[in-house]
């Protein structure tokens, strides 16, 4: 397996301007984790991290990349899931970019905290880098908490 990180939401469309405020949190904490030094690519672990009015997806740089987190405001019901449910995930393996994963998903619960439910391999202190990132980039402090 891996060490990972889960999510879960609603299937079908979170509300667009509710997705949007996250999409500007996703964006300060790429400059932030930028800023701090951390590489931050596209899905492919190259360029830029990716936004756009449905989606936002980014992964490490080169080998310091691992899986993609993409994180999109339509979901789809996992068909496989005992719940009514769209299920998402991303293996870090403990790369360096796991922190901005971890920021820009406790962003994404924040923004829809009935909507969104986290779960991941790590526990409660291996959150909190990502929680001071979030912390630095947009002024307020997510609660960590997994479902």
């Amino acid at each position: 397996m891996g060490y990972t990180h889960y999510w879960r939401t609603k299937p079908g469309e979170l509300d667009a301007t509710t997705f949007a405020a996250f999409r500007l949190d996703a964006e300060r904490i790429f400059a932030e984790a930028t800023r701090q030094g951390l590489a931050l690519g596209d899905a492919h672990g190259k360029n830029e991290p990716e936004v756009g009015d449905d989606f936002v997806a980014f992964n490490g740089v080169g080998e310091r990349s691992h899986e993609t987190c993409r994180v999109t405001r339509v979901n789809e019901l996992d068909p496989h899931l005992r719940r009514n449910e769209a299920f998402g995930f991303t293996k870090t393996a403990y790369k360096p970019y796991d922190r901005a994963v971890t920021a820009v998903l406790l962003a994404y619960r924040h923004r829809f905290p009935g909507e969104v439910r986290l779960s991941s391999d790590g526990d409660h202190d291996d959150w909190l880098e990502g929680q001071a990132l979030v912390k630095a980039a947009c002024g307020y402090v997510p609660e960590i908490t997994f479902a």
